[in-house]
């Protein structure tokens, strides 16, 4: 009788300790999975930020650039080369 209760208590010991390590394994396994997505959002929102401040950046400098382009081009109204030239050496600049 004592036999079939020492073998119960250490049957019901190691049904015991393998259920607390694959709980603990569990719980770490759903910790790094937890992580691994928290981190892959962070990243993909930080590139999704960077990517759309550089598109910002190069449409404010197109923007500018065209704008400096038309500006000059409509001050000077000029076709041709040999027409600056021409109005340089008349001296049309000097007022």
């Amino acid at each position: 009788m004592c036999v079939v209760v020492v073998v119960v208590v250490e049957v019901v010991v190691v049904v015991v300790v393998v259920a607390v390590i694959v709980v603990v394994v569990v719980v770490v396994v759903v910790v790094v999975v937890v992580v691994v997505v928290v981190v892959v959002v962070v990243v993909v929102v930080v590139v999704v930020v960077v990517v759309g401040v550089l598109v910002l950046v190069v449409v404010v400098v197109v923007v500018v650039v065209v704008v400096v382009v038309v500006v000059v081009y409509s001050l000077f109204e000029f076709k041709r080369p040999s027409e600056l030239r021409d109005y340089i050496r008349d001296g049309a600049g000097d007022n």
